[in-house]
């Protein structure tokens, strides 16, 4: 055999090189991670790959992962109308169903609530068509009778009619979804929020029937929020500015309704403060009779910084339902971002998402560039405000842009993972949105969970 001359050999390793920074360079959609070993968590991971904005939940008692897969470009892993069902420990596939739901359209639900176990998780609740909600029986993994929607959604439509240009608007839709812990109700805001229309559908999962009476209970008027106590005795709403504006504004209409589902009332109304925009659902029940709210305020500027950078500090505050007082809070003044992702069904337990960010308004020919720098959940025990276990490093996601990129279209940044808790408060599911990652389950090790009882 013929021996290969150093100079093509030299020559076929510089195009090789140059191969593989071209691909680099040019990949829209690199992946980085980030990940340590957890002495306060065991791992598993259940699914090896997503789509973007794919759906998950866990079982009140964490061992089962529910998994849905829209079927979204560019991964197209899934066909966008089958559940599976996962056990933790070990990761494996033990069911599968296929949905009513259209795959061409989603309703405007976040990740965590889309698929939601009620009733002592004999129930899921799979939200992925715009009118019709799946009742899916978790015992046999079959479907039930599904609830429609679309009555609710075309009376908005009705009344859009009545007003001048009404015919602009359409039919209403799917804004919020809850379901009790350890009861069969549900409950769902179909509105048009444009026009200041809406109203709350409640329905029982067991017999499948709505609920009546419960008309004009519930503002539709900048809706931030819906949660059901987890016995099903009450609703709670949370009213509020929830898109950013640049004038001031009376914080007194961040409002909190919670309705009595038994007289069919309101129960109690009280006023909280959040300077800036509420993120999307930040409203949970603490056990029955108290609510764990996140609550945004500007960040006052300080010397050093550069402006504009971290614009906003969240905080999490507890009220009791009776008196509509705050009784605690959980902060984390340092964080860039702090979230409020779930609380255990007896509201012992809270989980917090938070992120340190390294940020600059002008870095190179991006705008507002930015890297986390320090991410992680943590859980926290409600009543005391002290740390039950924290997440030492959550893995990262790098969203790099094209490299033909017009300056200010994209700024590259790291994802943290979607996050939800268990009703047990023992264990923690993850997603990536960007999709073509792991779906995780962190579940506590028993000496953390004996430490904390």
């Amino acid at each position: 055999m013929r021996a290969v001359p150093d100079d093509l050999l030299h020559c076929a390793q510089r195009i090789l090189i140059c191969s593989v920074a071209a691909s680099t360079l040019f990949c829209t959609s690199c992946r980085f991670f980030k990940s340590s070993s957890n002495p306060q968590f065991s791992q598993s991971d259940v699914l090896a790959q997503t789509d973007p904005q794919d759906q998950f939940a866990l079982s009140p008692d964490g061992k089962l992962a529910v998994h849905f897969g829209t079927g979204i470009w560019p991964t197209q892993h899934f066909d966008g109308k089958t559940l599976q069902f996962f056990s933790v420990n070990p990761p494996k596939q033990v069911a599968s169903i296929r949905l009513n739901n259209d795959p061409q359209t989603y309703p405007g639900l976040g990740a965590r609530d889309r698929l939601q176990f009620c009733d002592h998780g004999k129930y899921l609740l799979a939200l992925e068509d715009p009118a019709i909600v799946d009742v899916v029986d978790t015992n046999q993994f079959q479907l039930r009778t599904p609830i429609s929607l679309k009555a609710a959604e075309e009376a908005i439509r009705a009344e859009a009619l009545k007003k001048p240009k009404g015919y602009l608007y359409g039919a209403g839709y799917l804004t919020f979804a809850a379901c009790a812990a350890n009861s069969p109700l549900a409950a769902f805001f179909v509105g048009n929020q444009a026009i200041h229309l809406g109203d709350i559908e409640v329905f029982n999962l067991e017999t499948g029937s709505e609920i009546p009476g419960f008309d004009g209970l519930g503002s539709p008027e900048e809706l931030a929020g819906l949660a059901v106590a987890p016995d099903g005795s009450s609703l709670a709403l949370l009213n509020g500015v929830v898109l950013p504006i640049t004038n001031s504004f009376d914080t007194g209409r961040d409002t909190v309704t919670v309705i009595d589902v038994a007289s069919h009332s309101i129960g109690k109304r009280f006023f909280v403060e959040s300077e800036a925009m509420f993120q999307y659902d930040p409203i949970d029940y603490a056990g029955d009779h108290a609510l764990v709210i996140q609550l945004n305020k500007f960040r006052p500027y300080r010397p050093g910084e550069v402006l504009g950078a971290e614009g906003e500090e969240s905080s999490i505050h507890i009220f009791d339902i009776a008196t509509g007082s705050e009784i605690g809070s959980i902060t984390a003044p340092q964080a860039s971002r702090f979230s409020l992702l779930g609380v255990s069904a007896d509201g012992k337990v809270v989980l917090t998402y938070a992120e340190k960010w390294r940020q600059c308004i002008f870095c190179k020919r991006y705008s507002n560039e930015y890297t986390v720098t320090d991410a992680r959940f943590t859980l926290w025990d409600r009543n005391t405000g002290a740390v039950i276990a924290e997440d030492p490093a959550v893995r990262l996601v790098h969203l790099s842009c094209p490299w033909l990129t017009i300056m200010g279209s994209c700024t590259p940044s790291d994802e943290g993972p979607d996050l939800a808790l268990d009703q047990s408060g023992n264990a923690v599911i993850a997603s990536w949105i960007t999709g073509n990652q792991p779906i995780s389950v962190f579940t506590l090790r028993p000496s953390v969970i004996d430490k904390n009882g």
